[in-house]
């Protein structure tokens, strides 16, 4: 009897172990199925604490939009996941003298995969009328993702 005690002891304990070692990695990757948020570029020009400073700054762009974040209000002129994309938009900005910070934001799968979509639109055709059109788009669709 002894013996089928210690038998059964060792295969509990080796199956624990066992049990252990297979899932210990699972909090990971059910933290990041559920969160299910990818990391996209946002072009700031600027940051405020009043609501109508900045609402002055988006009427400096053509295509801007006014996020509220706790109690500021963060000013986006573009959104892009794509580094050529990113580049391009850099180019636009400067050649309109367009002041920005890059900032990193995470954004849901569902709205990356959307402006994957229109990023392949702006590399066939990067030109003004295209991308004021398209970052018009994005940046609606940004707002409404982060409200």
């Amino acid at each position: 009897m002894k013996k089928y005690f210690m038998v059964a002891l060792l295969a509990i304990l080796v199956g624990g172990l066992f049990a252990f070692y297979m899932f210990s990695g699972v909090d990971k990757i059910v933290n990041d199925v559920i969160n299910d948020n990818d990391e996209i570029t946002v072009f700031q020009s600027g940051v405020f604490k009043d609501k109508s400073n900045a609402l002055l700054e988006k009427n400096k762009y053509e295509q801007a939009i006014v996020v509220q974040d706790g109690n500021l209000y963060r000013v986006y002129i573009g959104v892009s996941y794509d580094e050529e994309v990113t580049l391009a938009y850099e180019t636009y900005f400067k050649k309109h003298n367009y002041h920005y910070y890059r900032k990193k934001i995470d954004v849901s799968n569902n709205y990356l995969t959307n402006l994957k979509k229109y990023e392949e639109l702006i590399k066939r055709s990067f030109n003004e009328d295209t991308y004021i059109n398209i970052n018009k788009d994005l940046l609606a669709k940004l707002s409404e993702e982060l409200i």
